[in-house]
């Protein structure tokens, strides 16, 4: 037994495992079961008991849903199972609605949630009334020529003509009770886009699949765009050929009249009108299309539409008035009335092809032109020809290539007349193709081919792209589908491509002028590619070379993370994705550089020494690299796996997959390294058996972002539970056959590991680089030419400082000072690291401040800001005390009621929301706070729970937070300093801010340093003491490091730790 559609394991329960329940409920129904791992091995369930209570009541208030749970026993081991019925209605978790597609759960968006609400509760999407349309504003005219036809075509009677229109839409099933529906809207509007976007046709005249010479747009009601679109194909788009028979004139259209109305009715009735794109049809030389966002009936593919089959409109509504209007038919007969047609008029049935976005339907053109040459002769001219063409685009020996035409017999059998079996893409060495080249003007069958693709499966088995060139061939349709379609189900270990007349192969032959006026009939009002300059010639090159890439062989959910071209899968949920996108994209990114352990410069830089440590098969098996607070180790993990993507797809044989998994989210509560690695594969759509295949196949390296953030507590114990032993697990367990592991960590964390041989014992000698900040030329320079010129000014000015310039040496510190300076007018507020942070965080709330106000709070600007101010601290330290990475604004404890209502709108604000307008007002409190990304207890859902949008953001906030309750005096900072482990980035914040206020810290932090002294200190518990020790410890660091004092000689050691 396996996972699959209906069954699913996990090895211990988490609430995010609510999803697949309601996916299960959404879908067939299914079991999960917790308590077996990946491989269906049981393993034990910790508080069974507690969880068959838990499980049920959680199941019914977050879904609405009752399921069967039950704990059976099986060889004295047990697992928990969950049996999940189908539910005849949509359900729900958090608002979200989720499926299963194969053995993973996804969420429903966009078009496919419309879709399945509407299945579940049983309408169709043409049948949902529409409250906001009268009868009367639809557009009686087209009413009253509905009629005239239904009447002429004798499926309504003449009573119709008199009828009111209330009562014949209600004939036509057009009316839902008092509202009409949208079916109604879209036959009868005379605009129906104001309520259905993208209700109109397009019609275009190409020169090529990129190059459009005039198009056309038909707006209006569906009756009225079905007879302009016809008019506009037969007296604008498609011309007719004249001939006479006796003195009768003759006009013969490249395709027949009958089977184009047949295309653009049948395209009209069963689009899909949720997805807001226009009906498309293309009219070329040799070929007209008609493309809409239809889908087919489930269960139904190409072949059930060419067969005899019953009629099942996607628009039932819509096509029952075309039905009465005799338009079309009602038993499924439009397919075959235009191959009727088509075979009338002398040409191919339509080709149909159902894409991932819709259906066409191509006709091919009738051709007046016909040729001269003999099969022999043709055979020579293109054999002679097309080796210097395929220069341009190919690697080969032309003299063996030669050598090999002259001994090919010739004649008038089928056969190919050129095969270059030892040929490399002409811009990668690496990419081996198959090339066969026929010079036949007739339909190409997919029995001719197939023997030819199984010798080249047989004989070359490292074979990447197998190529049938033919100028003049048009692929053929048989009983099972047409050559392409027949040929993707095959599965070879190589791409196939037909580039033939229909593919397009005019503009390959243009690269060679000579060669194209053999082969192709020019059309006469298109410039020839003699014309071309250069540019063009190249581009034409580049995209057939484009055709040539490498095959990836992955997966298609890996083969979509490979190409994507915004690489949104190197994230795991929020992870800084704006942030790092915004390097790329702004080009805001300088390289860093590199130090060896011993501190040496690296020649090259950083992504130099990782490629260099990569190109080393052997051990070490681990690098570390390792940088101070801000240096940018995330940015370069994120550049360096754009880097290697890029190389992995010219190179997928020898190039790296990265995988970005970043560590903070390895801090949730009870997570595995089992659970985090398939919790990372899911964000990709993919599963652990999907990755153990990539594994073993492919060059996969592993980027473990942030060993310093899967702690926040700094104890040994601490940090050997929560990232030591856990990082361990991942490295030698889960990622044992990953050839390569990248680890990031700050520096101070890792040179202070209490375990850190036996880290390195047990990471096997791991590579240590460090980073070595770009130096001061390069950050001016990047900063002069991301300002504006009225900044230039105030650059100049920092140019003369040591600190903002060096601070921005640091990627996290250079996109904070563009940020800053966009809006500062004096240096001073660009004069230290702290500075930088103020101006950041007071900017980020003054630039949206009135958003944060409330009805009645009369507060003035300043008053709103700093208590915004003091509730960001105020969570700061309550996030560290608690150890959780997200905090519940509506649980802070001791909020005024105007703190609450400014809690309210931080909580308004931080939420994600995808409208754009929204999203500017939104720019200021969203640099800061960002709604919780990390999974949420149950109970916290709806209690507001937002985090920091960055680790430092949320350092800075404590280190404020510190500083002022040591303003307040030895009450408040006592309990902030028990509650508080402070780790050294947030030790340096708190004392430049103390550097930047004028208020004497001396007497409290001596009154809090001498603690150990006070009477009854031996009385006090162990965990008391621990306490008082740490508040020492830390009130004598900020004491001297603020000072350059220490609190006297009556100190007690243990104060100082």
């Amino acid at each position: 037994m396996i996972e699959n559609q209906q069954i699913e394991w996990k090895e211990s329960w988490r609430d995010d495992h609510l999803k697949g329940i309601c996916a299960f409920a959404n879908t067939r129904g299914g079991v999960l079961e917790i308590g077996r791992n990946d491989n269906g091995e049981i393993v034990k369930v910790t508080n069974a008991t507690k969880l068959m209570e838990d499980i049920p009541n959680k199941i019914r208030d977050m879904l609405g849903i009752v399921v069967a749970v039950d704990w059976p026993g099986k060889n004295g081991e047990k697992v928990i199972r969950i049996e999940i019925e189908p539910q005849p209605y949509p359900v729900s978790y958090k608002g979200r609605y989720y499926t299963r597609i194969g053995s993973t759960t996804q969420e429903l968006r966009g078009n496919a949630l419309d879709h399945f609400l509407l299945r579940k509760t049983g309408k169709r999407w043409d049948a949902v009334p529409v409250p906001d349309v009268a009868l009367e504003d639809l557009e009686h005219q087209v009413i009253e020529r509905f009629r005239e036809r239904a009447v002429r075509s004798q499926r309504l009677g003449r009573d119709v003509m008199t009828e009111d229109d209330a009562v014949l839409l209600e004939k036509l099933h057009l009316m839902d009770g008092a509202y009409l529906k949208r079916a109604a809207v879209l036959l009868f509007h005379p605009d129906p886009e104001v309520i259905v976007t993208g209700a109109f046709i397009q019609i275009g005249y190409f020169e090529s699949d990129s190059e459009v010479r005039y198009h056309d747009e038909i707006h209006g009601d569906l009756l009225t765009q079905i007879d302009r679109t016809l008019d506009l194909l037969l007296t604008k788009y498609l011309k007719a050929w004249i001939s006479y028979e006796g003195i009768q004139r003759v006009e013969t259209y490249p395709a027949p009249e009958d089977a184009l109305r047949e295309a653009l009715i049948n395209a009209v009735a069963h689009k899909d009108y949720s997805s807001g794109a226009p009906i498309q049809i293309r009219v070329y030389d040799d070929r007209t299309s008609f493309w809409n966002n239809g889908r087919l009936p489930n269960g139904w593919t190409e072949n059930d539409l060419i067969s005899e089959h019953a009629s099942e409109p996607y628009n039932p509504d819509v096509a029952y008035t075309l039905f009465r209007a005799g338009m079309i038919e009602k038993w499924g007969r439009g397919i075959r009335k235009m191959q009727d047609a088509c075979e009338s008029h002398g040409i191919p049935g339509p080709l149909l092809r159902f894409e991932k976005t819709g259906l066409r339907v191509t006709f091919e053109h009738l051709s007046p032109i016909g040729r001269k040459l003999s099969p022999g002769p043709q055979g020579e001219m293109l054999e002679r020809d097309t080796l210097r063409l395929l220069r341009r685009i190919f690697a080969f020996d032309e003299e063996a290539e030669i050598g090999k035409l002259r001994q090919q017999r010739r004649g008038t059998q089928f056969g190919f007349d050129i095969k270059l079996e030892a040929c490399f893409a002409a811009n990668n060495e690496n990419v081996r193709c198959h090339v066969e080249c026929k010079s036949f003007d007739k339909e190409i069958r997919f029995g001719e081919l197939l023997e030819k693709l199984h010798d080249a499966e047989r004989e070359q088995p490292n074979l990447d792209h197998w190529i049938l060139i033919a100028p003049r061939a048009r692929l053929g349709n048989g009983s099972n589908g047409s050559v392409g379609e027949q040929i993707s189900e095959q599965k070879f270990p190589f791409t196939i491509q037909l580039w033939t007349a229909d593919e397009g192969v005019r503009s390959l032959f243009g690269l060679e002028p000579d060669v194209y006026d053999h082969w192709i009939d020019h059309p006469p009002d298109e410039p020839h590619p003699r014309d071309w300059n250069a540019e063009k010639r190249e581009a034409v090159r580049q995209r057939w070379l484009a055709k040539l890439r490498p095959p990836l062989r992955l997966p298609s959910v890996w083969a979509n993370y490979v190409t994507d071209s915004r690489q949104k899968a190197l994230f795991i949920e929020n992870d800084d994705e704006k942030d790092l996108m915004a390097l790329w994209m702004q080009n805001q990114y300088i390289s860093l550089g590199a130090l060896d352990a011993g501190g040496v410069p690296l020649p090259g830089g950083l992504e130099r020494s990782v490629l260099d440590w990569l190109r080393l098969r052997e051990k070490p098996r681990v690098a570390i690299v390792l940088g101070d607070f801000g240096d940018g180790k995330s940015a370069f993990t994120y550049m360096f796996s754009r880097t290697l993507l890029e190389q992995f797809r010219e190179n997928p044989a020898d190039g790296w997959l990265p995988v970005r998994f970043p560590l903070r989210y390895f801090s949730r509560p009870s997570t595995s390294a089992r659970e985090f690695l398939r919790d990372r594969l899911e964000e990709i759509s993919s599963n652990i058996a999907e990755w153990n295949g990539i594994v073993e196949e492919k060059n996969v390296l592993v980027i473990l972002d942030g060993m310093d953030e899967m702690t926040q507590e700094l104890t040994d114990e601490a940090v050997r539970k929560n990232a030591i032993d856990l990082l361990l697990d991942c490295c030698n367990r889960e990622f044992r056959r990953v050839k390569k592991i990248l680890i990031t960590c700050r520096k101070s964390f890792f040179e202070n590991l209490g375990q850190r041989e036996y880290v390195d014992d047990k990471l096997e000698g791991p590579e240590i680089l460090t980073i070595q900040p770009f130096d001061k030329s390069r950050v001016y320079g990047k900063l002069e030419e991301r300002i504006t010129p009225e900044q230039r000014p105030i650059l100049h000015s920092l140019r003369q400082m040591h600190d903002p310039i060096g601070l921005a040496r640091k990627p996290l510190f250079f996109r904070m000072l563009l940020n800053t300076l966009a809006d500062a007018s004096d240096p001073e507020d660009l004069s230290s690291e702290t500075a930088i942070y103020e101006g950041y965080v007071r900017r980020c709330l003054e630039r949206k401040y009135e958003y944060l106000e409330t009805d009645g709070q009369n507060r003035k600007r300043d008053e709103l800001i700093a208590g915004t101010l003091g509730i960001l601290q105020r969570m700061a330290m309550e996030m560290h005390r608690t150890g959780r990475n997200y905090i519940c604004l509506h649980r802070l404890a001791g909020l005024s009621v105007d703190e609450r209502e400014i809690a309210s709108r931080l909580w308004e604000e931080a939420k994600d929301k995808s409208d754009e307008t929204d999203a500017v007002r939104r720019i200021g409190v969203r640099s800061l706070l960002t709604n919780v990304t990390a999974d949420v207890d149950v109970k916290d859902a709806k209690k507001w729970p937002v985090e920091f949008c960055h680790r430092s953001v949320w350092e800075y906030f404590l280190a404020a937070g510190i500083e002022a309750a040591l303003r307040e005096g030895m009450v408040d900072a006592l309990q902030v300093l028990f509650d508080t482990f402070i780790g050294p980035e947030v030790l340096r914040f708190t004392v430049d801010l103390m550097q930047r206020r004028e208020h004497d810290y001396r007497d409290t932090l001596r009154q809090l340093a001498n603690l150990n002294r006070k009477g009854g200190y031996d009385t006090l518990t162990e965990e008391e003491q621990k306490r008082r020790s740490r508040s020492g410890t830390t009130a004598v660091t900020l004491l001297y490091q603020w000072s350059g004092e220490l609190p006297g000689e009556n100190l007690e050691p243990d104060a100082a730790g």
